[in-house]
């Protein structure tokens, strides 16, 4: 769960839950740092801060001097979602989608669609036999217990999504120096492949559902 550090990565599989520091070079590696960032230093000759094929994805940031090569053209760098939040929204959307059935059901053995509306629960008293009306009250009361219990789980998912969002959108890939053209940048679920290289470095970045990249100043 915490940072790892290593001299370089080859045909290698790394996974943080926060840092991945690489003192000179990430080789057709997969590496994922969940929470934290990817850093490949500019050390380690010509290859030196280098990120060359394989797959690169981090939850923050991505910083390296050199992304692709000429030679090579399956090279993925990405910001995904960390994976706890990712698990947290599956979780919330499967518990208030099982509520919610419970909550149809119970409305439809009441044969009401609000535990508030006086007049369906007028007429709910009016068809209730006396000897069933303590009955009729708990469950009205579980009703209003799960209503309520279902709005602060989809209060939830929203909570998350939010905080997903924020984080995809803060997300950077700063590439010091070269890009290389067939090189795959990921923010979220969008890619963007390259056709061209970029000279003199950038940072790529998610604007408006699209992954865009600037010059660095």
């Amino acid at each position: 769960g915490g940072s790892i550090t290593t001299k370089f990565i080859q045909n290698g599989t790394v996974v943080a839950g926060a840092d991945v520091t690489a003192g000179s070079y990430i080789f057709n590696g997969r590496v994922r740092a969940g929470a934290g960032s990817v850093r490949v230093e500019d050390r380690g000759g010509s290859k030196g801060g280098s990120i060359v094929g394989g797959q690169v994805m981090a939850g923050v940031r991505v910083e390296a001097c050199r992304l692709g090569s000429v030679e090579t053209d399956r090279t993925l760098v990405g910001i995904v979602v960390e994976p706890t939040l990712a698990a947290e929204v599956t979780h919330l959307r499967q518990a208030h989608q099982r509520l919610t059935g419970e909550i149809a059901a119970l409305q439809a053995r009441l044969g009401i669609t609000s535990p508030n509306d006086r007049q369906q629960l007028a007429r709910l008293i009016a068809r209730t036999e006396a000897a069933q009306l303590d009955q009729v009250e708990t469950q009205l009361q579980q009703l209003r217990g799960w209503l309520a219990e279902a709005e602060e789980l989809q209060n939830g998912v929203d909570r998350t999504q939010t905080q997903m969002l924020g984080q995809l959108e803060a997300g950077r890939i700063r590439i010091r120096r070269d890009v290389y053209s067939h090189v795959q940048i990921q923010i979220g679920t969008q890619i963007r492949q390259l056709t061209q290289a970029i000279p003199d470095g950038c940072e790529f970045f998610a604007d408006d559902g699209r992954v865009r990249w600037r010059a660095l100043d």
